[in-house]
């Protein structure tokens, strides 16, 4: 396991754009994430990525912004793109595969825009592996997302979430 200051994950990347680093660390276990940033990447004190073979990629665009919160886990081969603003808050678990992107890249048929809107995920989430979630979703703190579960809509915290597309499936006390 490597123990790495954000100011050498800044120098290595070369994009990656953090403000108060000092004091902060990045653990990154296997592979180094791969980071493209036109604009602004936010990691928090203590964030673990974790990646044998398949590499994490985080990047914003020329208006994006992606914070991810202290604390957060990130598995490998996961994949957050940003045009407009995603959000991770603390303390969260993101398993491998997992998508997050708040636009849809290009006008679907019979549309003239590109669907571009921010994305946040709320404290102490845990999105398991292959799930994908889409723009404009917010899931509130505490709440878990099933294995390959396609997240369409927002939903309420402390919820237990799954299916195509993701669907309410219990509440937690």
């Amino acid at each position: 396991m490597k123990s790495i200051s954000k100011a050498i994950l800044c120098r290595l990347k070369g994009m990656i754009l953090m403000r108060s680093f000092r004091n902060h660390k990045v653990r990154v276990i296997g592979r180094m994430p791969k980071i493209e940033n036109r604009r602004e990447i936010h990691i928090g004190n203590g964030v673990t990525f974790r990646a044998s073979s398949n590499r994490t990629r985080i990047g914003a665009g020329f208006h994006g912004s992606v914070s991810i919160g202290n604390n957060t886990f990130i598995n490998g081969g996961t994949n957050i793109y940003s045009e407009s603003m995603i959000t991770i808050a603390e303390g969260c678990m993101i398993g491998e595969n997992v998508t997050i992107f708040d636009t849809n890249f290009h006008c679907l048929p019979g549309e003239n825009s590109v669907k571009i809107k921010p994305v946040l995920i709320g404290q102490h989430v845990w999105l398991a592996n292959n799930s994908m979630i889409l723009p404009g979703v917010h899931i509130g703190a505490f709440s878990v997302v099933g294995a390959n579960s396609v997240i369409t809509k927002s939903q309420p915290e402390k919820s237990l979430i799954a299916g195509n597309p993701g669907e309410l499936k219990r509440t937690f006390d």
